[in-house]
């Protein structure tokens, strides 16, 4: 899936960055405006981010009933790779 690609792209360039002896910096995946998922990696320096809080965008937060935005579901759709499902609980006890 996207997100296996995208852990292993990460990984890759911390990889480089450490050859480059780049250190203070933090990696970012940068989500493309395009219709196609695309990404790129991207760094910066740890200074400007941490201790900072970014949070989620309301449009990709819960409603009041805590039932998942569509717009968070068509977010996560090309990152996941598959449509999400509702499956139900993890265990049934009956």
């Amino acid at each position: 899936s996207t997100d296996h690609e995208e852990a292993y792209d990460i990984g890759k360039k911390a990889i480089e960055m450490s050859k480059l002896e780049m250190s203070e910096i933090i990696l970012s995946i940068h989500r493309s405006d395009q219709a196609t998922y695309e990404y790129s990696i991207g760094y910066s320096d740890l200074r400007h981010v941490a201790g900072k809080t970014k949070y989620l965008p309301k449009k990709y937060r819960p409603n009041n009933q805590g039932d998942t935005s569509d717009s968070f579901k068509d977010y996560l759709q090309p990152l996941l790779g598959k449509p999400i499902y509702y499956t139900g609980p993890i265990f049934n006890l009956q």
